[in-house]
């Protein structure tokens, strides 16, 4: 299919890209730098951040999978320099990712929006759209808070975990 075609070519540059980035320790120093601007009670945050910034991302390229590709080692790296659960970032990388799934120029908002147009007129089939991505990124948000909250209060038994 077409959609395979043009997903291997990203998946491996994007992987000798970031594979080149981590080894050359370039990546450990921008996580480094980053980590040192918002540790102590911010640190939260972050992963909040890093929703809005792969939400931001994906709405602006389409909900392409390079935002994925892009994000989430820069995401694990940072929550390992903050001695966070890794998960923790790549979950909001992929929510925020995942939250514009229906708007209109993306895959599965120009089906739903076709669908809703065809039966119902081009008004509602836009509005069916914005209103399904703005629960949808509701949604994910909380979930994100709801698992940041969860990642809190557990024991971290991660072997990222810092030794302090």
């Amino acid at each position: 299919s077409d959609g395979t075609i043009k997903f291997i070519p990203l998946m491996m540059t994007s992987m000798l890209f970031f594979g080149i980035v981590t080894g050359s320790g370039t990546m450990a120093t921008m996580t480094k730098k980053f980590a040192r601007k918002i540790k102590g009670g911010k640190t939260t945050a972050s992963v909040i951040v890093l929703f809005f910034l792969s939400l931001i991302m994906a709405t602006g390229m389409g909900r392409v999978d390079a935002v994925l590709f892009a994000l989430s080692p820069f995401a694990v790296d940072l929550m390992v320099e903050l001695g966070l659960n890794p998960a923790l970032g790549v979950f909001s990388v992929w929510a925020g990712w995942t939250a514009v799934t229906t708007l209109p120029w993306c895959t599965l908002g120009i089906i739903n929006g076709g669908l809703a147009d065809t039966a119902f007129g081009e008004p509602v089939g836009n509005i069916s759209c914005w209103t399904s991505d703005a629960i949808l990124t509701v949604f994910l948000f909380i979930v994100t808070i709801v698992y940041i909250i969860y990642s809190n209060k557990k024991e971290d038994i991660s072997p990222f975990k810092k030794i302090t």
